[in-house]
């Protein structure tokens, strides 16, 4: 099976200067845990998960007026549509293992 049988056509995506208010708002409108964040021209800069988010909120100093640029996680594991879907997930995992391991 290839990533491209499992992933989204119509991307729902939000800028880096968005506020994370408005990025809980799209993901709750929508029924998603995360979207990418892209720039003007829809380039990758990251990814922003309500996990992040609530997390980000709970520490003082931090509100729903910040932009999402200060909770995002910048460096992103992608996948190419054609790519096995096994492949991706093992990239995934081994950075996923390597973040923990800090």
């Amino acid at each position: 099976m290839k990533v491209k049988h499992i992933m989204r056509s119509r991307v729902i995506a939000v800028k880096p200067q968005e506020e994370v208010s408005t990025a809980l708002k799209i993901m709750n409108e929508n029924r998603i845990n995360g979207t990418p964040v892209v720039d003007d021209n829809n380039k990758l800069l990251g990814i922003v998960v309500k996990a992040d988010i609530y997390r980000f909120l709970i520490a003082p100093g931090h509100y729903e007026s910040c932009p999402v640029d200060w909770v995002m996680t910048k460096d992103v594991v992608t996948a190419h549509p054609e790519e096995d879907l096994i492949t991706a997930a093992r990239r995934l995992r081994e950075k996923m293992s390597l973040h923990f391991l800090w």
